[in-house]
């Protein structure tokens, strides 16, 4: 059985590769062959199953600074359809792959800065969160928020948005 912790780094490492986040196509090929369900009570109060049509066309750029050290990636383009299902109830929702621009910046305090525009970002959010969860969402717009990659939890901080919202948990209940 896996430890609430390992839960969540996959969690993570999925809900980045749906947004097609800085995980490439290590954590991309995890959803396309076949997805997965979070338990009941870490994305939503229902065992939510997603799953992908594939990767997307995404194009990502990496910049360094004079010491090699990271400065900031962008990630553009599109990503895959997401299906998204209560495993309870059997209702699904389907969300087409349109296009993200995604830019993360390392922050002095080792959390990643993400700023995202454009037509559909999903974010998972946990109850050890801010705001906590868990909330499921679809963002349609700019969201800004922190993540914090090296920690067993990841810790995420929405920094604010100015976007449309849909509360998937409110859609598949």
């Amino acid at each position: 059985m896996k430890t609430i912790s390992a839960l969540r780094r996959r969690v993570k490492k999925s809900a980045l590769a749906a947004l097609a986040l800085a995980l490439g196509t290590v954590a991309s090929a995890s959803l396309a062959n076949g997805g997965f369900t979070y338990p009941a009570g870490l994305a939503c109060s229902f065992p939510l199953t997603i799953s992908d049509d594939g990767p997307g066309h995404r194009v990502e750029r990496t910049f360094y600074d004079r010491n090699g050290n990271l400065v900031r990636m962008i990630n553009n383009g599109t990503g895959p359809d997401l299906t998204l299902t209560n495993a309870s109830t059997g209702a699904s929702l389907t969300l087409q792959g349109n296009g993200a621009n995604m830019l993360f910046k390392p922050q002095e305090n080792g959390m990643v800065l993400v700023r995202t525009t454009g037509h559909l970002v999903l974010i998972i959010m946990f109850p050890t969160d801010s705001p906590p969860g868990p909330i499921t969402v679809l963002h349609v717009g700019q969201l800004v928020y922190t993540y914090e990659p090296n920690s067993s939890t990841n810790f995420t901080v929405v920094q604010g948005s100015s976007d449309r919202q849909v509360n998937i948990f409110q859609a598949l209940s």
